[in-house]
C-alpha cells in the first residue's frame, strides 16, 4: 500500500506485509473490545458476499448459496453457548423474503395483498436512499404517504409546519390516528412561520401530541427528522432539509435521506434517543388546542413575525434551567458505620479477601490497617472531598441494611459489599453489566456511558442514556428477550417483587486513567420496551438523578 491519505479499516495480514514501515508513517489504534463485533461483522460481511456471490451459475444456484449460508450457520452454532439463536436463523431452503404478516381474522382489509402493496414504501425497508427533489418517479410526498400507513409510531420533528404541507397527508394521517396507533410532532414558533391552523388540526386528531419550542431565542430547532416505527422492528426515517410544507415535500430542491434500522440502526437510535430527550425537555411545551394553549402559540408567532404590539404582556413561566437546579441541592446526612462498611473499607485498601492475605478476621485486617498511620491523612482528605460536594446524597429508606447513599459514587467493589454480596471470604467475579442477587432477589445494574472513551464511536454511544431527569435507556445484555427468562423477569418485576438498581459512570477511566466509580442512581422500575436481543428498556427512577450526572447523561443522547 503506498496510496497516502488517511484510513479506518481492518489490518490483515496481507496489509500488514504491505505497509513499509521504513519510508511512510503508519497510523493505526488498537480496537477496542467494546465496538469489535461491529468491525469484525462489518468486515465479515463484505467476505460474505463475495463468497456467497463467488457460487457458480447454475439452476441450482439459489439453493447452493442458501446450502452454503446455513452451513456457516451451523458452523457457528459449534464455536458458541447460543444455540438457539442460531436454530431459529437458519434459512429456508426456497429462498423467500417475508413481506407482510396479518391476522386473517378480522383483517385491517378485505383484499390484504393489494393493502399490503399500497402501504408498502416503494424503497424498500432495509436500505437507505437519497431524495434531492428530481427522483424520476419516485417523489417524496408520495413515498412518505406509504410510510405512514405502514408506521405504528410516528415521530416528527420539524422547525415548522405549514396547513398546506399537512394537506398533503390529510388523508393518511387521520387514517394512522383513527387506528389507535401514536403520532408525536415537536415544532417550534421560530420565525413565526408555523401556521396555527395546521397545529390545530394535529392537535386534534385522536392519538396525537404536539410539542412547541417558545424559547426562539435560546433553542432555534432547524433539525428535520420524520421517524416511522413499527413493531416488527423495521424501523426508517428521513433526515434532511425538508419542513412540513408543500414546496418542501413535493418540487423544492430539498435534499432527505431515508435512514433505516436494518442498515444504520446506530443512526435510528440516536435519532430516536434524540426525540426522546427533546420530548422529555421542559423546553418543549404541550399544545392541548384549548384557548389557553391557542392563545399563547398565535401570540408567539405574532411576536416572531413582530407585528406584537409593545408593551402587551406575555405569557411566560418561570422554571430554573437544569445548570441553575444544582444551586438549590444542598445539605448531607450520615449514618453510623457498620460492619459492610468497615468491609468497604477493607476492600478499599487490600483489594483482596481476607484468607488470601491471610487475615483470620474483619478485626484483624483494620488493625493493620491502623498501624499505618493514615488516620490524619484520611480525615482531611474526607473533609476536603466533603467540601466539594455540591450536591444532596439521601440514605435508601427501603434498603437500611444497605449503607450506600443515592446519587454518591462507589466503586464496583464497595457495592457489592454494600449489598452483601462480597464477604471478607468470597469476592465474585469483577465483571460488568448486571450481577444477580438471588437471596435478595435484587439485580444491580452497572452502565458505562462512554464505553470506547479514546474514540468516538457512534455504534456504540448510543445505548445508555439518560432520557431526562426521571428517565433512563437502557439495553439489556445480547441474550434477553421479552418473552422469556430475564428479560421477561425485567419487564414483570414488580410483579415478582424483583428489585433493580441503577449505578451510572461516566466512562471506565478517569482522566489519570484511575478507574471510575458509579454514581448511585438507586431503584427503578419499568416503563417500556423495545427490540429483543439485546432488549432497549426505559428506566424509570424513583428520585430523580443529580444535574452533574444529567448533563453527563444525557449527551450520549444528543451528542
Amino acid at each position: 500500500m503506498q496510496q497516502t491519505g488517511i484510513y479506518e479499516q481492518l489490518i490483515t495480514k496481507l496489509i500488514e506485509s504491505r505497509l513499509d514501515r521504513d519510508k511512510f508513517y503508519v497510523g493505526e489504534r488498537q480496537l477496542n473490545s467494546a465496538e469489535a463485533s461491529v468491525w469484525l461483522s462489518r468486515f465479515l460481511s463484505n467476505i460474505l458476499e463475495f463468497a456467497i456471490e463467488a457460487v457458480p451459475s447454475g439452476d441450482d444456484r439459489l439453493q447452493e448459496q442458501i446450502e452454503l449460508s446455513n452451513q456457516l450457520l451451523m458452523w457457528l452454532k459449534s464455536q458458541i453457548s447460543d444455540e438457539g439463536f442460531l436454530d431459529e436463523n437458519l434459512l429456508d431452503s426456497q429462498g423467500r423474503i417475508l413481506t407482510a404478516l396479518y391476522e386473517l381474522e378480522n383483517p385491517v382489509a378485505a383484499n390484504l395483498k393489494q393493502y399490503v402493496e399500497d402501504i408498502f414504501p416503494l424503497t424498500g425497508l432495509t436500505q437507505s436512499e437519497l431524495f434531492s427533489g428530481s427522483n424520476a418517479g419516485l417523489s417524496l410526498e408520495s413515498e412518505l404517504k406509504r410510510e405512514i400507513l405502514s408506521a405504528d409510531k410516528i415521530y416528527w420533528l420539524v422547525s415548522f409546519i405549514k396547513w398546506a404541507g399537512i394537506r398533503i397527508f390529510r388523508k393518511e394521517l387521520e387514517a394512522f390516528t383513527a387506528s389507535g396507533r401514536e403520532l408525536k410532532i415537536i415544532t417550534t414558533s421560530y420565525m413565526g412561520a408555523t401556521d396555527a391552523k395546521a397545529v390545530e388540526y394535529l392537535a386534534s386528531l385522536p392519538n396525537t401530541e404536539v410539542k412547541l419550542s417558545y424559547n426562539t431565542e435560546r433553542e432555534r430547532l432547524h433539525a428535520k427528522s420524520y421517524l416511522f416505527l413499527r413493531n416488527t422492528g423495521f424501523h426508517t426515517g428521513y433526515i434532511g432539509s425538508s419542513n412540513l410544507s408543500r414546496s418542501a415535500l413535493t418540487n423544492g430542491l430539498e435534499w432527505n435521506l431515508k435512514i433505516t434500522s436494518q442498515e444504520i440502526p446506530h443512526i435510528i437510535n440516536k435519532s430516536l434517543s434524540t426525540f426522546e430527550t427533546y420530548w422529555a425537555s421542559e423546553d418543549f411545551e404541550r399544545f392541548d388546542g384549548q384557548a389557553e394553549s391557542t392563545e399563547k402559540l398565535n401570540r408567539a408567532l405574532k411576536q416572531q413575525k413582530g407585528l406584537d404590539a409593545p408593551g402587551v404582556s406575555h405569557y411566560f413561566e418561570i422554571t430554573p434551567f437544569p445548570h441553575l437546579k444544582k444551586l438549590c441541592q444542598a445539605g448531607f446526612s450520615w449514618g453510623d458505620a457498620s460492619n459492610r462498611q468497615a468491609l468497604m473499607c477493607h476492600y478499599d485498601f487490600w483489594q483482596k479477601t481476607g484468607p488470601e492475605l491471610e487475615f483470620d478476621s474483619l478485626a484483624q485486617s483494620l488493625a493493620e490497617l491502623s498501624k499505618l498511620g493514615l488516620e490524619q491523612e484520611l480525615a482531611d482528605v474526607l473533609d476536603w472531598k466533603l467540601a466539594r460536594t455540591k450536591h444532596e446524597q439521601p440514605a435508601m429508606p427501603e434498603l437500611q441494611e444497605v449503607p450506600l447513599r443515592l446519587h454518591a459514587r462507589y466503586s464496583r467493589e464497595q457495592i457489592l459489599v454494600g449489598f452483601g454480596a462480597m464477604t471478607f471470604e468470597h469476592q465474585p467475579p469483577s465483571r460488568e453489566g448486571v450481577y444477580v442477587i438471588q437471596d435478595q432477589n435484587i439485580e444491580l445494574l452497572f452502565v458505562t456511558l462512554d464505553k470506547n472513551e479514546k474514540q468516538f464511536s457512534p455504534t456504540t454511544m448510543y445505548h445508555d442514556y439518560a432520557i431526562n431527569e426521571q428517565l433512563f435507556h437502557w439495553q439489556s445484555q445480547n441474550s434477553a428477550r421479552p418473552d422469556r427468562g430475564k428479560g421477561k423477569d425485567y419487564i414483570q418485576h414488580q410483579a415478582i417483587n424483583k428489585r433493580l438498581l441503577l449505578f451510572v459512570r461516566e466512562q471506565a477511566k478517569d482522566e489519570y486513567g484511575r478507574t471510575m466509580g458509579f454514581v448511585n442512581y438507586g431503584e427503578v422500575n419499568y416503563v417500556s420496551h423495545t427490540g429483543s436481543q439485546p432488549m432497549s428498556i426505559t428506566w424509570q427512577l424513583r428520585t430523580p438523578m443529580p444535574n452533574f450526572m444529567w448533563q453527563q447523561a444525557a449527551k450520549l443522547a444528543v451528542a
